[in-house]
């Protein structure tokens, strides 16, 4: 068997999920893409009323996309215009390829190859980004499954976290938009193969964790997940996989570096708009550490509480009930050194959102790969107890439950942080 008929039929085998979860994927897709005009139907004024055409209610659902569709048409020339999101690349550079490979062959009569090398319109760069985030959800949900599988789950619990995950608030509320707040979710599970794998390579292996890196790079250029990125690297610092953390954490920097040199020669200058604006990350040695202790005791105090707030708008408070009983279960069960993977995943968490001064409900659903598994757990272990011939009536019942508690919680809260942050 030759290389590529081996890399064939390893993805092949990868794919090879349940049936349902694709339909599920896709179902919740197709909700989230109508709800821009489920809930941005009309613009209230002060004593009347505007109906919105289709393109105003998505703009209103998520006003950042105009800026990341501009730059989508015409990449990387709209960064001389606006440089805000010249620190995160790679998304728009993927929705203009396919937007502009759309343009090509629409034009090809007329222009020929020379279409191809055109800016795309709005309208195909936001089909483009639609294309992408379905690829990425069907990705998160099946690179899900196949990571708890290789983890030593049980399918049962595989199968009922990916469901979950395909009905995250934080996914359906996002998956419409052409911004990177979406492909987070795929980061993630990402991210978390790339761990896997460093952590089960040799120590004299180094191809992997090379490989690894350098896709770890490009992923923190599409969407900087460092929380889960932080937690891999702990674990291979306690586990003494010293070759691949080196690799893994020194060569991540590369397409960074790569991506600033190319914007030199595009006379252009690499920033991190986030930083600049808002201080993310640097603000807690310009202004934190130099506050009174009771100021710092006082804002810790409110910041946890943000933190929970945020928590319970993205999951809900059944799956966090839910997620409890099952960190009791495994405890029980001799499985608690998962807690503390989880433990620590919650920790990087929390500490990102404290860096950068957000304790948002959809940055708070990062914890998805801790929170999930174990409310699958509890699930599991509630059908086993109702008898087989109830299991997927009870599942299925505790399943849509906390699906509705998370996404009625997830609306007023991300509200909420919209309006008083």
């Amino acid at each position: 068997m030759n290389g590529k008929e081996h890399m064939f039929r390893r993805a092949v085998a990868f794919l090879a999920v349940p049936r349902w979860l694709y339909g599920l994927a896709l179902l919740a897709f197709a909700a989230g893409c109508s709800l821009p005009f489920v809930t941005c139907n009309k613009q209230k004024f002060w004593l009347y009323e505007e109906a919105l055409s289709p393109r105003e209610r998505l703009l209103l659902f998520n006003p950042d996309q105009d800026g990341w569709l501009r730059l989508s048409c015409d990449f990387p020339g709209y960064y001389h215009t606006d440089k805000t999101r010249v620190n995160r690349p790679v998304y728009p550079l993927a929705v203009s390829l396919l937007g502009r490979t759309a343009n090509g062959f629409y034009h090809f009569s007329q222009r020929g190859f020379g279409a191809f090398a055109e800016p795309c319109t709005m309208r195909q760069a936001y089909f483009a980004a639609l294309l992408l985030n379905l690829l990425v959800l069907i990705f998160s949900v099946v690179g899900f499954y196949r990571l708890l599988e290789t983890w030593g789950f049980s399918t049962l619990v595989a199968a009922l976290s990916a469901a979950q995950l395909a009905l995250l608030p934080s996914a359906v509320w996002t998956v419409s938009e052409a911004t990177t707040n979406f492909i987070a979710v795929g980061i993630a599970v990402a991210v978390l193969w790339l761990g896997t794998a460093c952590y089960r390579a040799a120590e004299k292996n180094w191809q992997t964790p090379v490989r690894c890196g350098l896709l770890l790079g490009l992923m923190m250029l599409a969407k900087p997940v460092y929380d889960i990125a932080a937690a891999v690297w702990i674990v291979l610092r306690v586990r003494r996989r010293w070759l691949a953390l080196a690799l893994l954490a020194g060569l991540h920097l590369l397409p960074l570096l790569a991506w600033m040199l190319i914007l030199r020669g595009l006379d252009l200058r690499y920033e991190n708009y986030e930083v600049k604006a808002f201080g993310h990350g640097v603000w807690v040695f310009r202004e934190f550490l130099h506050w009174p202790i009771s100021r710092q005791l006082e804002f810790l105090g409110g910041f946890l509480c943000d933190y929970a707030f945020a928590l319970t708008g993205a999951f809900g408070y059944v799956n966090i009930l839910l997620a409890a009983a099952g960190a009791c279960l495994l405890k029980r069960g001799g499985r608690g050194k998962w807690l503390g993977w989880w433990g620590l995943v919650m920790l990087m968490n929390l500490l990102l959102l404290f860096a950068i001064r957000k304790p948002a409900p959809y940055l708070a659903a990062q914890t998805f790969v801790a929170i999930l598994p174990l409310a699958a757990v509890a699930i599991d272990r509630l059908g086993e107890i109702t008898g087989e011939k109830y299991y997927v009536l009870v599942t299925v019942i505790l399943i849509a439950a906390g699906t509705c508690a998370a996404h009625w919680a997830y609306f007023p809260a991300h509200l909420a942080w919209e309006i008083f942050r």
